[in-house]
């Protein structure tokens, strides 16, 4: 839970007209004045960067690792954004992997308020299937550099993860299926897309019935609507190697 936080008091209608570009209207915008840091799952973070990130993090206990047989071994989060996710969870692996494109300063930044020497940050997009492409992207009000791409498949011959989250709002589309292959577990949440909802929801389907036939039992854990005129519902994905716990 939040321990020190500040809200905005604007009015109802104005605070959701402002969220609507990225953000559920359950999450208003923070005022930094006043706040040295925010304590979340036992963590400092610093009031910069968005902040509204926090409004998913109240469902943090989805990305626990109960059920996870080596607790010792990788975690890789794509899409670590500030942290939030990635810094508790370095308490319970021996190395984690951040990959984020934007936020990638002020991840770091947390990464060192809370001390952590396990965390290495990298500012790589994930998605596609060609290695060695640059792009942009925007997200939360800012824009990132050029920046590499590269696949799933490579970061997994590389990093061998036993764990993956995975949080890159809408990109994880441009990933093929058999790239998933690996991990023990692997969490994803899923942006179903405005005017695409059928489209989407056929390719996660799909990509059930590709991982259930590879030895994952998967499952949609919860699902929530968000107010954004890209994204109608975010879905939190679940798979996992069968046999294990």
């Amino acid at each position: 839970m939040l321990e020190k936080i500040k809200y905005s008091k604007k009015p109802e209608w104005l605070q959701t007209l402002l969220n609507l570009p990225y953000y559920s209207k359950e999450c208003p915008p923070i005022h930094a004045k006043g706040i040295d840091f925010i304590i979340q799952d036992g963590c400092k973070f610093y009031p910069t960067g968005p902040l509204t990130v926090f409004n998913s993090v109240y469902k943090n206990s989805w990305y626990g690792i109960p059920y996870l047989t080596n607790k010792e071994g990788t975690c890789l989060d794509i899409g670590a954004c500030i942290g939030t996710v990635c810094i508790p969870l370095s308490y319970e692996f021996k190395t984690v992997i951040a990959i984020e494109p934007i936020w990638n300063k002020e991840l770091e930044d947390n990464i060192k308020l809370n001390n952590r020497k396990n965390i290495e940050v990298r500012r790589q997009f994930v998605g596609g299937i060609w290695p060695l492409f640059q792009r942009k992207t925007h997200y939360a009000g800012k824009d990132s550099k050029w920046t590499l791409q590269v696949p799933l498949k490579s970061l997994l011959q590389e990093i061998k993860p036993n764990y993956i989250k995975c949080d890159i709002e809408g990109e994880e589309w441009r990933i093929p299926y058999e790239e998933w292959l690996g991990p023990e577990v692997i969490k994803i949440e899923f942006h179903i897309l405005r005017l695409k909802e059928t489209q989407c929801i056929r390719k996660i389907t799909e990509l059930i019935e590709f991982l259930n036939r590879k030895e994952y039992l998967c499952n949609i854990d919860s699902y929530h609507r968000e107010q954004s005129l890209q994204i109608s519902k975010t879905m939190y994905f679940t798979a996992k190697k069968k046999g294990r716990g």
